[in-house]
């Protein structure tokens, strides 16, 4: 932790914050998470750190979802879609609010199925998703 410290002035002042954010997400100070998230997106669009941006917001978008903030939480996610659809921890933040079993939604993040879109072997992890999605949903017969 001394060494994220310790980074938190300079160009790397993103980085230090999402992983103290990290830290303080798995102590669950979630509050404090929040703050931090907040905190680090604003340091890397300042440093035009774009590649990194949807990481943070899909983490930012966990602890928003930890902390039952549904609404919130989904308009992250969505935000590090558009920014990067092909992103598979992108994909599996959107399918987790979707998916979610205090969520109302009850649906599959991917809606018609992965099966036209992604069915390469590349792609085998937004399947697994979908299927947990759909079973977790209670939605098996889509599943087929």
């Amino acid at each position: 932790m001394d060494e994220i410290e310790g980074r938190l002035n300079g160009p790397l002042r993103y980085l230090a914050l999402w992983y103290r954010a990290k830290f303080e997400a798995l102590t669950t100070d979630w509050q404090s998470a929040r703050q931090t998230y907040q905190e680090a997106l604003q340091a890397a669009k300042e440093q035009h750190a774009e590649e990194d941006i949807p990481g943070i917001l899909v983490d930012y978008g966990d602890v928003l979802r930890e902390e039952d903030d549904y609404e919130n939480a989904r308009e992250v996610y969505f935000r590090a879609y558009e920014i990067d659809s092909s992103r598979h921890d992108v994909l599996f933040g959107k399918a987790l609010i979707h998916c979610d079993a205090r969520n109302s939604k009850r649906e599959s993040v991917f809606g018609g199925g992965p099966r036209c879109r992604y069915n390469t072997q590349s792609q085998a992890p937004l399947w697994e998703s979908d299927g947990w999605c759909l079973q977790h949903l209670g939605n098996c017969r889509r599943m087929r």
